[in-house]
């Protein structure tokens, strides 16, 4: 028989729930007052307001999906490029009061909190069954580093970053409490919603292997089955290619509208090369830059603190994804959605305690300039 399993520590709900109104009252107040005291940038339409400063860029894309549905228009950046599930989402509150904006809003932070709870309580239970990376209390660093990163505004917003991180970290928690039928319907979840998503399958796969190899005979059966259920993450991008080929006769429409927006696959330092080294660039260039060194560095510590190899897979595979999109667009926004790097943060507080307080006040004064350059339409996307 198996080894039973210590008992999972209790969630601090309080604790968490007051965290994240934290963090989303700064970044309203920062949406709310930069307008009165930043000039207009030069992607500002209109006159400013609130919930206006925040809908602007991909919002736009989602809420036009679940507005009207999905089109397609070659050669032009379109709708197809937005994977389906969070738009569905989205129309699917649509009956609130405030419509699809409403329903865009609640459903981003809902996830947020959920997000955040997953986290810790993975992080917590890791260090509770004695995993030698982490320690208690990593989960609540984990959570702080989340909320106040430099562009977390973003799982505030119309955007699909919560509702993915959300489905992801839903994923693992289910597969380190060996409920392998939920973790491949949220890995599955997670694809719908991002293309990177179908690479849960590797860490489902890696946690399942080790668990099997590490449990007495007679508990390592339907390894067939479960081994599917760890794929099903790839079933994201065939539902999703299936889906296009009955709406507009073609399965690959996505990779097409893709190269649209200047997205194609490519070797990870050609960005790099392109943007960064024939022109000096300007300052969201080293905002780009800077953020995919930061993930960089995280990742690092990751592999020094040895986490788990099927969170190390998943931050390693995600990151050469999104630096493999030929330019470092939005890679701020993609990479704050490697939970993994949260770990490797906060494993680094943990030895460093001094650093703690530092690293929050930069990423939180970073997180109100990046906020306060959003909502007043400068390059920010």
């Amino acid at each position: 028989m198996e080894s039973p399993r210590p008992a999972s520590p209790r969630t601090p709900w309080l604790e968490l729930a007051l965290l994240v109104l934290g963090s989303r009252a700064l970044v309203a107040l920062i949406g709310w007052l930069s307008p009165l005291i930043v000039a207009k940038g030069k992607f500002q339409i209109g006159e400013p307001d609130f919930l206006g400063g925040f809908t602007r860029w991909d919002a736009t894309w989602f809420l036009a999906i679940a507005d009207r549905g999905y089109s397609y228009t070659e050669g032009v950046m379109t709708t197809v490029a937005f994977f389906p599930l969070y738009p569905l989402l989205v129309h699917l509150g649509g009956w609130l009061p405030g419509g699809t904006v409403a329903a865009g809003f609640l459903l981003s932070n809902l996830a947020l909190f959920g997000a955040a709870v997953l986290l810790w309580q993975l992080l917590e239970r890791d260090a509770a069954e004695g995993d030698a990376a982490l320690a208690p209390g990593d989960g609540s660093r984990a959570v702080r580093l989340l909320l106040f990163g430099p562009v977390s505004f973003f799982f505030s917003i119309i955007y699909s970053e919560a509702t993915f991180l959300f489905l992801v970290l839903a994923c693992l928690c289910a597969a380190r409490r060996r409920h392998w039928l939920v973790a491949g319907l949220a890995g599955l979840g997670a694809a719908l919603t991002r293309n990177a998503g179908l690479l849960l399958a590797a860490p489902l796969l890696i946690e399942y292997y080790d668990l099997r190899l590490r449990a007495p005979y007679f508990q390592r059966g339907r390894p067939v089955l479960r081994s599917a259920l760890c794929l099903l993450p790839l079933a994201g991008i065939v539902i999703w290619g299936l889906f296009l080929l009955w709406r507009f006769g073609d399965a690959l429409l996505f990779l097409k509208a893709q190269a649209a927006w200047g997205r194609k696959l490519n070797w990870p330092w050609v960005p790099f090369g392109r943007y960064y080294l024939r022109n000096f660039p300007v300052f969201h260039q080293w905002w780009f830059v800077g953020h995919a060194a930061v993930a960089a560095g995280l990742l690092g510590l990751g592999f020094w603190a040895r986490l788990r190899p099927s969170y190390l897979a998943l931050a390693t595979l995600m990151l050469l994804l999104n630096l493999s999109a030929n330019h470092l667009e939005s890679i701020p926004r993609l990479v704050c959605v490697i939970f993994p790097l949260y770990a490797g943060g906060a494993w680094a507080l943990r030895r460093w305690p001094a650093a703690e307080i530092p690293v929050l006040g930069l990423s939180a004064g970073l997180l109100a300039l990046s906020t306060t350059l959003f909502v007043n339409g400068y390059w920010f996307t």
